[in-house]
């Protein structure tokens, strides 16, 4: 909000900043409506995204995203399975799944005249990994939250050099990669106390 403020940022990006620190602090605490502050950030997200000339986040966070998060919203509103971890072949198939439309992505990415296309392949395919996993409860998910905060920072700060309103964009990154590391933590010991 600070950076916000002091960038002269658009209200979308205020919107966009609020609601995706609603949205990543509530889901590391397990709450039940934090998914619907996440389709609410992903639309926002995907303007901005697209603004910033990142189209394969853009494409990714309407058409995926937002679905996802609602089915992953409609799902924590009835009883909790709790949370479950990834076997060993399940790990695998994940693994080649995920290599896969990685590369499919990186190479839509450097087709479409994205401004950074290998980071922005990959930004676009691990939130779609990662979203799956939290729709299915699978508390490895914030593996991949972890990597992907961690590039989606240097993407925004490089976009940041270019557009000062975007600032409070990397500021909001910023959270998330914290947040990436509390919900580590967070999940991964609850899984153990259970």
């Amino acid at each position: 909000m600070i950076a916000t403020s002091l960038t002269q940022a658009s209200p979308l990006v205020w919107v966009s900043s609020i609601t995706g620190i609603i949205f990543v602090t509530s889901l590391a605490q397990d709450y039940k409506h934090a998914n619907l502050f996440g389709a609410i950030f992903s639309v926002t997200l995907a303007i901005l995204s697209f603004e910033a000339n990142f189209f394969g986040n853009a494409l990714m966070n309407i058409l995926f995203s937002v679905p996802v998060s609602l089915y992953a919203w409609y799902r924590s509103s009835r009883p909790s399975p709790g949370r479950y971890t990834l076997t060993l072949p399940q790990a695998i198939g994940w693994g080649a799944l995920s290599v896969i439309l990685l590369l499919c992505s990186i190479w839509f990415s450097v087709h479409s005249g994205s401004f950074m296309p290998i980071y922005d392949g990959i930004s676009t395919m691990l939130p779609i990994i990662a979203l799956v996993m939290m729709a299915f409860r699978l508390k490895e998910q914030w593996w991949i939250w972890l990597l992907f905060n961690a590039l989606e920072l240097v993407m925004w700060f490089k976009a940041s050099g270019i557009q000062q309103g975007l600032w409070a964009v990397f500021a909001m990154k910023v959270i998330f990669l914290v947040n990436s590391v509390i919900g580590l933590i967070h999940w991964y010991r609850s899984a153990q106390q259970s």
